[in-house]
């Protein structure tokens, strides 16, 4: 009897449970919009309110409303209307209206406000511009580089930093700041890999004779170092092909061609050398910058002092593939004898850095390439137009500076990194090598 009842109990047990798997569970009532997106065009992170249900959200300048697509997270198992992606049609500072309904049925009428990013009034802005000893710091070297021009970064993906440096020295140099004569080489273009704190010296030859890292196959001419972008798992780096000639009994340098060299990631293991465009006097590579998209390639075409921007452009992965070019009212085309000039606010030097902030691009120059005048201008493309010309520092410690150039990477909240290259009697850095090292400060850029 005993056996008898423990099974009937055991049956009730599983006819209860049967009937709890059977019951409906209570449906979602979550009808809230969690994130709201407009690829390529937002600035910022949309403000969702969750008591008012509104959203506010900022595009740049120029983005045009009435064709936008918004990506759109609402809450589990809820569905939204307009839907998400579904292209809606807007005016500056209008809104409309999403209903969100949840699996229980309930609904809840989000408004979506979505504003053009105002720009900031530059006329109140200070630059605050400040010395960086850290940086300083690390410059201040006693062996392999320690001293030369250019200080173009890149950042790698693993989060180290190549440096690229045209002529410079390398070699030990003594306590007092003065080299070591006969430890001391003048080299073209010499590499240094930053992690950290750390940074390591890359050339060619041997430890003993150091040569430039890259060496066209024409013994007569040599490469200056420029800067490059990351591509995928390669890394591009710009060069120029120059050789010194006479010219009326004066040396003078030839420009013969621009090149790029191509190293494979992480291990900088050299592939091969790339030409780049090079005619009608315009020479791209001087500064680069990537979007995610598109990989944009500075050119310029002048004498340093009446200098012309131009830009190019490849699309992300596709670096090797033709290059488009910015022909002014016709957009991009792939004919270089196309190309027109960036239009600016004042002729300019050469080797922009440029920095996207909140949607709009800052770019960062010197006022032609022997000046004390480093500025900043605004627009809302890496095309252009660039103006609201803005004077961030003038320099002070030498005769005259160059090459100004900003480095994002290393950005302290909005406080960005600035390294310029003086123009130093190079004899006379024997006896004092920070006569010919690259000087850094920090300035406040922009909301």
């Amino acid at each position: 009897m005993s056996k008898y009842i423990i099974a009937l109990a055991c049956l009730s047990i599983t006819i209860a449970s049967c009937k709890k798997r059977n019951e409906n569970p209570a449906k979602s009532a979550g009808n809230n919009i969690l994130s709201f997106t407009i690829n390529n065009s937002q600035v910022g992170e949309a403000v969702l309110n969750a008591d008012s249900a509104t959203i506010r959200i900022f595009v740049k300048q120029g983005t045009d409303l009435t064709t936008i697509k918004p990506e759109i997270r609402v809450a589990d198992k809820a569905s939204i209307s307009p839907a998400s992606g579904q292209q809606v049609n807007l005016l500056p500072d209008s809104v409309i209206t999403y209903t969100v309904t949840a699996e229980s049925g309930a609904t809840q009428k989000w408004q979506v406000q979505v504003k053009i990013y105002p720009k900031p009034n530059l006329a109140s802005y200070k630059p605050d511009v400040k010395p960086d000893s850290v940086f300083q710091g690390y410059f201040t070297r006693y062996n392999g580089w320690n001293s030369g021009d250019g200080a173009q970064s890149i950042l790698l993906p693993d989060g180290r930093t190549v440096w690229m440096f045209g002529d410079s020295f390398v070699g030990e140099v003594n306590p007092d700041r003065t080299r070591v004569n006969n430890k001391t080489w003048f080299i073209n273009n010499v590499m240094m890999i930053q992690q950290g704190s750390e940074f390591t010296t890359h050339h060619g030859g041997t430890s003993d004779k150091p040569t430039a890292l890259f060496v066209p196959d024409n013994p007569k001419r040599f490469y200056w170092a420029r800067h490059g972008f990351v591509d995928g798992n390669e890394l591009y780096l710009t060069l120029m092909e120059l050789e010194k000639v006479k010219v009326n009994g004066r040396d003078e340098l030839a420009h013969h061609a621009d090149k790029m060299a191509v190293l494979s990631l992480p291990d900088m293991r050299y592939i091969k050398m790339l030409d780049i465009p090079y005619r009608n006097g315009i020479s791209y590579g001087d500064r680069c910058f990537s979007d995610g998209n598109y990989n944009y390639m500075f050119g310029q075409k002048g004498n340093g002092w009446n200098n012309y921007l131009y830009i190019a452009r490849a699309a992300a992965g596709k670096a090797k593939d033709t290059w488009e070019f910015f022909a002014g009212d016709k957009g991009w085309v792939k004919d270089m004898s196309s190309a027109t000039t960036i239009k600016m606010a004042t002729h300019i030097s050469s080797a922009p850095t440029l920095i996207n902030r909140n949607g709009r691009y800052y770019m960062i120059i010197h006022r032609n390439f022997f000046s004390n005048d480093i500025l900043m201008f605004r627009a809302d493309k890496p095309e252009g137009p660039y103006t609201d010309e803005v004077k961030l520092y003038t320099t002070t410690d030498a005769d005259n500076s160059y090459l100004a150039i900003g480095h994002p990477q290393f950005m302290e909240g909005n406080r960005l990194l600035i390294g310029y290259s003086v123009a130093g009697d190079i004899f006379k850095s024997y006896k004092n090598v920070d006569i010919c090292v690259p000087k850094f400060i920090r300035v406040t850029l922009p909301e």
